[in-house]
Order: structure tokens, then sequence, then C-alpha cells
């Protein structure tokens, strides 16, 4: 028994032409059985381009005798049975619904982008060479959705390079999307034909986790780019025969991304404390002593340089690097909301520079220096900032060995955003690549340790880290601008 499906669409007009499409499937039977038979199911799609009234679909079947030892040669096939046969073949929609069209609403969500090598957040030339767009694909229902295709345009000197699995994904898992590059009047598109069917979002029983997600990656070739001009990924979701979505439902198929793209900024960031221990002897009454508060040994340095890395840099001398943020994290209380490193002044060495750098931040207040009790013109925290006369006299008679080896209550790590720690901007208005005076600029962060949240509690460490945060002229940050 042999079944001949054929799709034909025939030219409405000279100038088209004429395409076939044709499958044969090839079943033998036992003519003396008298089960039913049938051959297999076969799914075709039809272009939906085919929409004149010439173009029509044809199922044809053949019957004839296989040569058999043990079959009559004197038997015959009785074609009235053939066309009997043939009147029993069925044509029908996958869809099962009367109109024969699976009603769907895709959806494609907001896709996000993942840049190599890891650690930018941009597009950088001479750096970046490849990124990774994620895409999610949805069908809200209530049908199954058929011949799913995004496409996204790729701007010019970007390149596709495959489809890549995303996020905990393996190969498998996006081995039923097929996606490629083509070209279209002139411009390059990647079309990915993604599984078919895509049935509707559902949800795990055991996790509650979306399913049936449509989700891969684009990996895409970057490095031809010469230009610092953002780039555009524009990308569409279609569905094909005999899926359908009705109008108004097609508003969320599309999806713009927009990538910064720029020069990397080839700064350092270096930082050291100017007394990397501080020791203080564990007595209450030095509090009363004017003298030792007013010691040096009371204050705490940090120290942060931004320089130009000058064997790295293709900044010229004329133009510099402007506009450089640097954002400091700084341990100013302990995690209760007691002051810690009380931050007194934030100070340039360089007189001649000074005018080319701005501190910005409420934190600072020089009136409090080593006034511990000037209650309204400093912020002080609400915790009472002295000990009582019960706590200092059994302060004092405390020996060495009852004194805590280390306070952890105190400790206060500013590289893990411990409580306590806050931020404020200090910008370098501009460094030269070959400049003696401005190539590079040092600022130190100067503190009073507050006595009285630290008496009698041992050792302690504190951490503050300062992060370059943002560059002019369209430069990036490189990846690890943080010291601590």
């Amino acid at each position: 028994l042999l079944l001949l499906l054929r799709s034909v669409r025939e030219a409405v007009v000279s100038t088209q032409s004429t395409g076939e499409f044709s499958k044969t499937e090839t079943k033998e039977i036992n003519a003396a059985s008298t089960v039913a038979m049938c051959t297999d199911t076969w799914t075709v799609y039809l272009n939906p381009d085919m929409v004149d009234t010439k173009s029509y679909i044809e199922v044809n079947m053949t019957a004839s005798l296989v040569k058999s030892d043990t079959f009559a040669k004197r038997a015959v096939l009785n074609q009235e049975q053939v066309a009997r046969a043939k009147e029993k073949i069925v044509i029908k929609s996958i869809c099962e619904s009367e109109s024969g069209i699976c009603q769907c609403d895709i959806e494609l969500r907001k896709p996000s982008v993942r840049y190599s090598p890891a650690g930018y957040n941009s597009i950088v030339l001479d750096n970046v060479n490849q990124v990774v767009v994620k895409y999610e694909v949805a069908n809200n229902g209530p049908d199954n959705a058929h011949l799913s295709i995004l496409r996204m345009k790729l701007p010019p000197k970007v390149f596709f390079i495959r489809r890549t699995p995303v996020d905990d994904q393996s190969e498998k898992d996006v081995s039923p999307i097929a996606c490629a590059e083509i070209e279209e009047d002139g411009v390059n598109y990647v079309e990915c034909f993604l599984q078919d069917p895509l049935k509707p979002v559902g949800r795990d029983a055991a996790t509650g986790e979306e399913t049936n997600i449509s989700k891969f990656g684009i990996s895409l070739d970057t490095k031809s780019l010469t230009d610092t001009d953002p780039i555009q990924l524009d990308a569409t979701v279609s569905v094909g025969s005999p899926s359908e979505e009705d109008e108004g439902k097609d508003g969320n198929n599309a999806q713009s991304l927009t990538l910064s793209v720029g020069r990397q900024a080839n700064l350092d960031i270096r930082g050291t404390a100017a007394t990397e221990r501080n020791v203080l002897k564990q007595d209450p009454l030095l509090l009363q002593d004017d003298a030792f508060l007013r010691s040096i040994k009371l204050e705490v340095r940090h120290t942060v340089s931004v320089l130009i890395d000058e064997k790295e840099s293709t900044i010229t001398e004329e133009s510099g690097i402007t506009d450089i943020v640097v954002q400091v994290n700084w341990p100013l209380r302990t995690a209760e909301g007691k002051y810690l490193l009380y931050l007194s002044e934030v100070y340039v060495k360089d007189n001649q520079i000074k005018d080319n750098f701005k501190v910005d931040s409420p934190l600072i207040d020089p009136d409090c220096l080593f006034d511990y009790d000037s209650g309204s013109s400093c912020r002080k925290s609400p915790e009472s900032a002295a000990s009582t006369q019960e706590e200092e006299e059994e302060s004092a008679v405390q020996s060495d060995e009852d004194t805590p080896k280390q306070s952890a209550e105190l400790n206060t790590n500013c590289a893990n955003n411990d409580p306590g720690c806050v931020r404020f901007n200090v910008t370098i208005n501009l460094l030269k690549s070959g400049s003696i005076n401005m190539k590079d600029l040092a600022f130190e962060m100067r503190s009073i340790i507050w006595l009285p949240t630290i008496t009698g509690l041992g050792d302690f460490n504190v951490t503050s880290t300062a992060e370059i945060v943002s560059v002019g002229q369209n430069l990036v940050i490189p990846p690890g601008s943080v010291a601590s």
C-alpha cells in the first residue's frame, strides 16, 4: 500500500515560481488478515504565504502486489477496494479546535546580556569580544503554538556565533532550538526555530516554577566594532500555520535591547593604611585626659591612590581621563550604630591639585574632632557616648586576662557591606598620562577612633573600600577597580 502526500503551489502569475513538496511512505500488509490497518500519521506544515486559490494539497494512494512464494500468482488487486480505501484517508489540522486553528498568545520577555570576559557591564573595544543575549519566549495559551520563530536584527559589524545554553542549562536543554544567520534585503538577521509545539506555560507541582518556557542564548561576536556608538538589538517572535494570535495579543512579541560601547579607562586604584595597627592601653580614665585625647594615637588614616596605567593607556596626554568618581565605603559605626571611626577629613596632600578634587559627603565633620561630649554639634548615635561611672570603675579593675583578645562586635568590614558602613563619593576632575603632577592622585581619609565605643572590648579590625564607579568620555571601568 503506497500513500503519497503532496503539497503543490502553482504559479498565479508568470513571474512566480512553482514549489512542490512530497513525502512517500510504503507499508506492507497481510492480505489474509482481517485486522484494519492504517499508515502512520504525518505532520505537514504549510507556508503561510500560500494563500491563493490555486494552492492545494493532494493526497494519493496506490496499491501493488509484492512477489511472494506463499501468495498465489493468479491473485489480482481489486481496484474497487483501493478506491474505497482512498476515501478513508483523513486530513485534519494538528489543532483540536473545530476551526482547526490554534489560538495562542506569544510573549517575548525582556532579554538580558552577559559579556565576555566576565566582569564587564558593557561592550569594550579591544577587550570585550563576545556577548550572550538571553531570550525567553512564553506561550500564554490557551492552545499550542506551532512554527514559533524568533528573529533578531544584527547591527553592522556584529556577527552570529551560535545558539548556546544559559544559566544552568546544558546543551541538551537547547538542542530543540535551531538558529542560523540569514540575509534579507541587505540586512542580516539571526533566525531561530523554537521547539514545536511550544506548549502553554505551566507550573511544576513540586517547585511552583514555570514550565514550557523556551529559553536560550544567542552568542554574538563584537570584536569587529570600531565606534563607541551604542548598538541596538531588535527581536520579534512570530507563529505559523495552524497557529495564530488575535489582534491585540501581539503587542508583547517584540523586545529591544541597547548595549553601550566604549573604550577602557586604564586606571589603577590602590589602598593603604597609614598605621596598620593602633595600640591603645585599656584604661577608661584616658577619656578624661585632654592631652591623650589630642594624641595622634587616636587617629586612623586610610589612603587611596588613583593613577593611569601608562603601559596600557591609549588616552593621549592632551585629553586625559576626566570625571573619575570613586565611591568610598567607610566603617563609620558599629553594627549597633555606635561611632567607630569618626570621619573628620578627606585630605589631598599635594596642594597644587586640590582644585582637581571634590568630596561630596555630609558625613565629614571636623567640628567634632576629639570632642566626645559635644552633643548637638555632632551627628552622634542615640546611644550614650560616655560610660557611666560604674562602668568606668569596673573597667579600671579589669586585668589583662579579663580583656577579650578579639571583639567580634567591633569588627567591621566594608568589603562585605557590614552594617555601620557608609558610602560617599570623591571626584577627580582630570588625570593625564605623562604629566608629572596629574598622572595620579592620592587622598587620605582621616578619622578618630571613638573611644567610648571601644574601651575595654579588646582588639578589633576595620576595613574600608574604594571603588571607581564611573569615568567620563564614554570610557569603561575595568573589572576589579576596587581597593581595600
